[in-house]
């Protein structure tokens, strides 16, 4: 049996949609930015821009990244 697991990237993508379909969750963009910053080293960028220009935030790109 395989287990897949959701990588930082993944999660940090699933949080900006709960974000953009609810905005008064706010500890999700808490949790982002944590994330972000403590995989700021090993974290593929290009996939977050692709996640956030889908939800057409990158205003929200600009003021989390670290």
């Amino acid at each position: 049996m395989h287990t897949r697991a959701v990588d930082v990237e993944g999660i940090i993508g699933l949080k900006l949609q709960a974000f953009q379909n609810n905005p008064k969750r706010l500890q999700d963009l808490a949790d982002i930015q944590k994330l972000w910053f403590r995989h700021q080293h090993t974290i593929d960028e290009s996939r977050l821009t692709t996640y956030f220009t889908l939800f057409e935030r990158m205003d929200l790109y600009e003021q989390l990244k670290p």
